[in-house]
Parts: structure tokens; sequence; C-alpha cells
């Protein structure tokens, strides 16, 4: 396991269960994964220290960009989760189509985004958990074909999980 992945599993774990609460962790931690990830897929053969740099950077700023202009990063991140989750669901339904791929991707994106802004709390708790479970379940060692069943299970632990934090104690930044 590398670096980014041990990362990738210790923000994947903070938005499972913390996205809403900490949403700027919800923000810095998408960005984080949405930048390692396209870099990984896109430029392989680059150096792990330069996927973790960029990786970082990315996360940083959606993080800063979460506390100082609140709904800007969390629009970001509504657009960055919402693009995440459509991609990761379109390797569970083979769509051969690259330009159609596109778009679902780019419908997810604003799915994302109009759901953050219409329904603050739910839609951080869903994206963020919905998201760490994607990403969980990636990282476990579940054969492919089950990987849909862990990350429905992860799901409904993280959105069970944020729902009893939402009713405790308001959005913390």
């Amino acid at each position: 396991m590398t670096i980014t992945n041990v990362l990738q599993l210790i923000f994947a774990l903070g938005l499972l269960f913390l996205g809403r609460k900490l949403y700027w962790v919800f923000v810095g931690a998408v960005g984080f994964i949405a930048v390692t990830e396209l870099v990984v897929a896109n430029f392989s053969g680059q150096p792990e220290w330069l996927v973790l740099v960029l990786g970082l950077a990315a996360g940083v700023i959606g993080a800063v960009l979460a506390v100082f202009v609140r709904m800007a990063g969390i629009g970001l991140a509504g657009l960055l989760g919402g693009a995440y989750i459509f991609q990761a669901v379109l390797e569970w339904v083979p769509v051969q189509d690259p330009a159609l791929r596109l778009v679902l991707i780019v419908l997810g994106a604003v799915a994302g985004l109009l759901l953050v802004v219409l329904l603050f709390d739910w839609a951080l708790i869903i994206l963020s958990s919905f998201t760490g479970a994607l990403i969980l379940a990636r990282l476990s060692p579940t054969p492919d074909r089950l990987n849909w069943l862990v990350t429905a299970v992860l799901l409904a632990i993280g959105v069970l999980v944020q729902a009893r934090l939402l009713e405790s104690s308001p959005v913390e930044s």
C-alpha cells in the first residue's frame, strides 16, 4: 500500500463519518482524492511524490476555499463529489461511448452542485458518505463484482452515523 493509498484511506474514513460535520475536510479530501486519481489514471508513470504534492495542493486549496469562501468551496465539493460518484458508478454500468460517459459525469457534477446548494446538510451527508464508501470499497480487497455491495453497506453506515451527528450538533468550521 502506497502513501497515497494510506492518505486516501484516512480521508475516506473522514468523509464517511464526518463529511458534514467538518465540511472543509470533505472539500479538501474530495480535492485530494479527485486529483490523485486523475493524475494516476491519466498520467501513468508519474513519481508518487508528484501525485502526493498535486493531490495535497488541491486538497489544501479546496479546504481553504471552504473556510474562507464557504459556499464556493462547498459548491466545488458538490461538483467534484457528484462527478466522482457518477464516474465510479459508470465502472459498474459499462458505457462504451466516451462522449456519453463525459455527459453523464458532467450531469453528476451538476447534480452534486444542486444537491449541496438546495439541501445543504443532507447533501453533504449523502455526498461525503457515498464518496467515502466508494473510495473504501476501491481500496478493499473485495472482488470487483462485489464492490457495489461493500459501497452500499458503507454508505448506509456513513449516512446513519452522520445523521446521528446532525441531530446532536451544528456544522463546525
